[in-house]
């Protein structure tokens, strides 16, 4: 059976409802795309169109629209949801039903069931990373291999590889391993090593810059005091001075950076770090 249009029971199409006409253009477009081989597109249209229709008489036809773009992206068990669905809401009444009951037929034949279990509250079960029901409970795979995953708020997924058959039953355990119920933070500590390397570095710092300082002054003192016992002479020992009073400041200047860079670090650690060390004792 072809694609339906909503054409079969429409009213005179220039009393038609601006909805209706914007549902029809949908499907019209969805036609094409489905004409086309794409099928997302062909679904994504189909099921603006059955929403934009409202109430009306022919809304049914396009569940069938939409069961075909399923059944081709191989999703079964959602096009055997459907045809159901078309079927029940008007369908059976329809030219081409008989079809529309053997497609059914012939998805449940491809389809297995896997019953999942787990102790996870609330959880839900994938299959490959599609949401298809609730766990634990019965849901319906394609045959084939496929990675069937249960996810539960607080928990990290647990999933498995496995090759089902067609019109089989499986049983499946997976038990998503339980997150911790408080998280803490980033611990104080590392704010605290941050700051206290960072310290260390501007203390150094300081120490080899207030050592130029002092040794500067003291060779100008000493020059000041007795210019002639500094003679041409004695030019070796004041650039021997010179070089340690420049190498001093350098270092100086060069601790100053990661003196700045742990600093910073440690206060973004503190902003992000947890203080409260009594809550997490008492929780431990």
């Amino acid at each position: 059976m072809a694609l339906v249009s909503l054409g079969w029971r429409s009213a005179a199409r220039a009393q038609e409802a601006p909805n209706v006409v914007d549902a029809r253009r949908r499907v019209t477009r969805g036609e094409a795309l489905f004409e086309r081989g794409d099928f997302d597109a062909a679904l994504a249209e189909f099921e603006r169109a059955y929403e934009e229709i409202g109430e009306h008489p022919s809304r049914f036809l396009v569940l069938y629209n939409i069961a075909q773009c399923h059944e081709r992206r191989f999703r079964y068990d959602v096009a055997l949801s459907y045809y159901r669905r078309y079927l029940d809401e008007g369908g059976r009444t329809e030219e081409g039903h008989a079809e529309v009951e053997a497609n059914v037929g012939t998805l449940e034949e491809l389809l297995s069931t896997v019953s999942v279990s787990t102790s996870a509250p609330h959880a839900s079960t994938f299959v490959d990373g599609r949401r298809v029901g609730e766990a634990p409970g019965d849901v319906r795979v394609p045959a084939g291999l496929h990675v069937l995953s249960v996810r539960a708020d607080g928990y990290v997924p647990a999933e498995q590889e496995l090759e089902v058959p067609a019109a089989g039953t499986l049983a499946l355990a997976l038990e998503p391993t339980r997150l911790s119920d408080t998280y803490y933070g980033i611990s104080p500590l590392y704010s605290l090593g941050f700051a206290a390397l960072g310290l260390g570095a501007l203390g150094a710092g300081i120490g080899f810059g207030v050592g130029a300082l002092e040794e500067r002054r003291a060779l100008d003192a000493s020059i000041a005091a007795d210019p002639m016992a500094w003679s041409d002479a004695s030019r070796t020992s004041i650039q021997v001075h010179a070089d340690s009073i420049r190498s001093q400041a350098m270092i100086a200047d060069v601790l100053d950076g990661p003196a700045g860079v742990l600093g910073l670090t440690a206060i973004v650690l503190g902003v992000l770090g947890d203080w409260s060390f009594g809550a997490r004792a008492a929780d431990e």
